[in-house]
């Protein structure tokens, strides 16, 4: 599997290759790591500045956030799979700055083939998606038979789906970055993560 992951990475290294408009860094993209044969898989959205620099997802500030919610829902980092919807840094550009965006909806799109062949090459058992994003893709990627209604309404609650071959339970939850910006979500994000273990043991698992 690892080597079909690289193949993977490798097709879509070259395609972000080919692209030359000025809305990505599209030189250093940052791919899946972790586990690929864990049953867990976290999906978020894009690497930052960090991730970009570094080549590693959830670094950083952003990998201090992971680290925090990976305690409370009693999981180790080593022990999943973690990957972003897209590949590279969306970028927004000024005069005098550089800085992180939400991906568009086209560079979703876009970007889908390769969470898709990583979903369908890992088969997880449980899919958590931090943020809006993540889990519009999660959707489009495995063709699930779910409306998207708000990420309000649907964060912290599991749902049974069915992708390619296998099924799996979606968990979307709040993305670390929008509880900087309101922290009234604080609550219900900590809520989700802690009653991961149980849904997990729920599933089969011993956490």
């Amino acid at each position: 599997m690892k080597a079909e992951l690289q193949n993977l990475y490798e097709t879509e290294r070259n395609r972000l290759l080919e692209l030359k408009d000025l809305m990505g860094d599209y030189s250093s993209p940052v791919f899946g790591e972790g586990d690929a044969f864990s049953t867990i898989v976290l999906v978020g959205e894009a690497p930052g500045a960090n991730e970009a620099e570094q080549g590693r997802v959830f670094v950083g500030k952003a990998g201090e956030q992971l680290n925090a919610m990976l305690a409370l829902a009693n999981l180790k980092r080593e022990e999943i799979f973690i990957t972003n919807a897209v590949k590279f840094r969306p970028i927004k550009r000024t005069k005098t700055s550089v800085s992180n965006r939400t991906p568009t909806i086209a560079e979703i799109n876009a970007s889908n083939y390769v969470l898709q062949k990583e979903l369908e090459l890992i088969k997880p058992h449980f899919v958590i998606t931090l943020g809006n994003t993540a889990l519009s893709a999660v959707i489009k990627a495995t063709k699930a038979n779910i409306k998207f209604t708000t990420l309000k309404e649907m964060q912290g609650k599991p749902r049974k789906l069915r992708a390619f071959d296998f099924r799996f339970t979606l968990y979307p939850v709040y993305h670390p970055a929008s509880v900087i910006y309101n922290r009234e979500l604080q609550p219900a994000l900590d809520e989700s993560l802690v009653r991961i273990p149980e849904i997990l043991r729920g599933l089969g698992y011993r956490v």
